[in-house]
């Protein structure tokens, strides 16, 4: 039995209210998925120095972060997040807080190719 924190159980939870209300449809990735993370947290008040685009060094740990998302992303944008083969996770402070999430399945004949990370399907 798993026990999920209420706080990452809701998070989970509007992340996939989000994707499907984005997604309508959408059917899961069933190869490799290549996934990107990229978090935006507010410039602390105190950060009077910060710029928007700095580098965020504190929580979450960037490995959580990962996590939650393709915990919450499980079952609908790919059938198992152990497809999950490459992922990159950065955060940086921004005076727009959000997360921004990408991810995108690829073929053989992509995973043939040095340089495979361009532009994919964005979710």
């Amino acid at each position: 039995m798993t026990f999920t924190p209420e706080k990452t159980a809701s998070m989970q939870n509007l992340i996939r209210l989000i994707f499907a209300g984005e997604y309508p449809g959408h059917i899961p990735f069933a190869g490799p998925v290549d996934f990107r993370v990229i978090a935006y947290f507010p410039i602390p008040k105190s950060g009077k120095k910060i710029q928007p685009g700095t580098p965020c060094l504190h929580a979450p740990d960037w490995d959580n972060l990962g996590k939650l998302v393709s915990d919450a992303l499980n079952g609908l944008a790919y059938r198992d997040d152990r497809q999950v083969f490459h992922a990159d996770v950065t955060k940086y402070y921004d005076t727009t807080p959000r997360v921004e999430i990408y991810a995108r399945e690829l073929d053989d004949l992509t995973l043939s190719r040095p340089g495979f990370l361009g532009p994919g399907k964005i979710v």
